[in-house]
């Protein structure tokens, strides 16, 4: 009987320990996820509304926040889901898919809220040429139409009809993008097309948005007897008379990324025709590339890069290293060059852009 009650009080002592416990570990989240309390007069506080991110990114939710007096303002970011999302240093990460909510709390018990998508159909910003090559409809409709709402906001936040912008829409194919696209030489173009046939999104694709899905085949205006077929899937090239897989030219590439940030350049090529004006190598006075102006600090990335018939953009500079961003013959992809290795390269000119952009947006040389 002693022994039965020895148990007892036993049990009752660790149960009692173990509510403690709980309750403590309660108070401690929730003395975490407060501040402080002070008398604040906030004239502005403002977070966006929603944020997509990659699985693993990186970010700091932009908080714009005016106090009346001047005084400091302490933030707080509480995930509602941490499998989803996580806050490390007030940094939010991309831990699984789906959807949550993080909670802006300021020290006067003011807060917002951000609805936060975490998706897998784009990477965080990475160098990768030897990614698989798109396949024919390797996307849904709904998974297309979700890439072309991550493609419009990462441009926007940069800023569109900005330099930050039209860098930002590189990038994203370039970098975000899982796949690489084909390379195809072009069968026609919408504008300067010359001797060749007036053709839409064959080779080329001036249009808003990824091209992989049959939806968007209502907005092609002219196509040649195998076309439309979106990017990834086979089309007849009209010079070689053979099958390759529909994606982009290097102008088709260059042109596409300044629409969709904005810029209504037309569906022209990368020639040096002295019968054509309006081609990109005549957007601005092309630079001869010497050591003087690399050195010079008006490179810039976002700038454009080529030689007479091929172009590219510079989507980065680091230190020595100039990234350039284009599609050639292997797809699209990235080369590193130091200035030595550019200057030996067969890059001949950069076009500045500044002139063209008017604005820089939310301008960083590297992403």
């Amino acid at each position: 009987m002693k022994k039965l009650m020895l148990v007892t009080i036993i049990l009752v002592v660790i149960a009692g320990s173990l509510l403690y416990f709980n309750e403590f570990r309660s108070t401690s989240n929730i003395i975490q996820d407060s501040l402080p309390y002070e008398e604040l007069t906030l004239v502005k506080f403002e977070v966006p509304s929603e944020v997509y991110l990659a699985i693993n990114e990186n970010y700091t939710i932009p908080v714009n926040i005016e106090e009346k007096d001047g005084k400091e303002v302490k933030v707080k970011f509480i995930s509602d889901d941490k499998k989803i999302v996580n806050v490390i240093n007030d940094n939010l990460v991309g831990k699984g898919v789906g959807n949550t909510t993080v909670k802006v709390k300021v020290s006067n018990n003011e807060e917002k809220e951000v609805k936060v998508i975490v998706t897998d159909l784009i990477s965080e910003p990475i160098i990768n040429n030897d990614k698989p090559f798109l396949e024919c409809k390797e996307y849904s409709e709904s998974e297309a139409k979700l890439l072309d709402v991550l493609l419009d906001y990462k441009i926007k936040e940069k800023g569109y009809m900005t330099r930050s912008g039209a860098l930002e829409a590189a990038r994203f194919l370039l970098l975000r993008f899982k796949q690489n696209i084909n390379y195809f030489s072009e069968n026609g173009r919408l504008e300067n097309h010359s001797n060749i046939l007036h053709v839409d999104a064959e080779g080329r694709y001036y249009h808003k948005g990824l091209y992989l899905s049959e939806d968007k085949y209502k907005d092609i205006s002219d196509s040649t007897e195998t076309g439309p077929v979106m990017w990834g899937c086979p089309l007849k090239n009209v010079m070689y008379r053979k099958y390759y897989d529909n994606g982009l030219n290097c102008s088709g590439f260059i042109t596409w990324a300044l629409f969709n940030a904005g810029y209504d350049i037309k569906d022209v090529g990368a020639g040096d025709y002295n019968y054509v004006n309006n081609e990109l190598l005549d957007l601005r006075p092309k630079e001869k590339i010497t050591m003087d102006l690399l050195k010079s600090g008006s490179v810039k990335a976002g700038d454009l890069i080529g030689f007479d018939g091929h172009i590219a953009m510079i989507i980065g500079i680091d230190k020595d290293i100039i990234y350039v961003g284009e599609s050639y013959e292997t797809g699209t992809r990235v080369r590193e060059f130091t200035s030595d290795t550019l200057l030996e390269s067969d890059f001949t000119d950069i076009i500045l852009m500044d002139e063209y952009y008017k604005s820089d947006g939310n301008y960083s040389e590297m992403w």
